[in-house]
């Protein structure tokens, strides 16, 4: 026997994992009836989540589109605007340059838009135009294309690099903050070699700057 209140917090946690759902994947659609019903804490017999799934839209809580379900405040949410979104992501982190902030304060800023906002990021991510450097460090391409140039710049005179040079090619404004994951990632790119507590060229610089092009 299942009682009403027993069927209104069934109804209640489908709108609940829902909005977590959401939350964490902003960009999604929608789930399917069979994997909204799965992730309920007791999976409740098909006809009695179908009569439960029915309420809940006639109520406007719950919209249906095709073979997926959603919230109705993630139905107007057009990819025109995602888009948009995403643009704006991309040029406040090409405009932090060399120092950005934390990626977390970056995120913040988005403030009711935050969970779109960091799906976003891990799609630039994926597009290789929002590069992460450290757990709380995330680069443009651009700016790291910068680094790279000017640290090849600094080869070209010079046989090793020192982290006080590193930090004088930023006009001495970088801190170990920066310096320590940036000449890491220049060594992952395989762009300089660690030699003590100093770096130089993995490769001749004619070779770097040919693979470059």
């Amino acid at each position: 026997l299942f009682t009403n209140s027993a069927f209104e917090e069934l109804k209640e946690e489908i709108v609940e994992k829902l909005e977590k759902y959401h939350q964490a994947n902003p960009l999604s659609p929608g789930l399917n009836k069979e994997t909204l019903r799965s992730r309920l804490s007791d999976e409740p017999h098909p006809l009695l989540f179908e009569r439960a799934l029915e309420e809940l839209i006639q109520e406007n809580k719950l919209i249906r589109d095709k073979e997926l379900y959603l919230l109705p405040q993630y139905k107007d949410l057009k990819s025109s605007e995602l888009e948009e979104l995403k643009k704006e992501i991309e040029k406040k982190f090409l405009n932090e340059g060399f120092f950005p902030r934390d990626v977390e304060d970056i995120l913040l800023e988005f403030g009711d838009k935050y969970y779109i906002a960091k799906e976003l990021l891990q799609l630039l991510q994926r597009e290789n135009i929002l590069i992460p450097i450290s757990e709380k460090l995330v680069y443009h391409r651009e700016v790291l294309e910068e680094v790279k140039r000017k640290t090849l710049e600094h080869f070209k005179n010079h046989k090793e690099l020192k982290v006080s040079d590193f930090k004088n090619l930023f006009g001495g404004k970088l801190s170990r903050k920066y310096i320590i994951p940036l000449l890491e990632y220049l060594d992952k790119e395989k762009i300089t070699l660690r030699v003590g507590d100093k770096r130089v060229l993995r490769k001749p610089l004619t070779q770097l700057s040919s693979n470059k092009k």
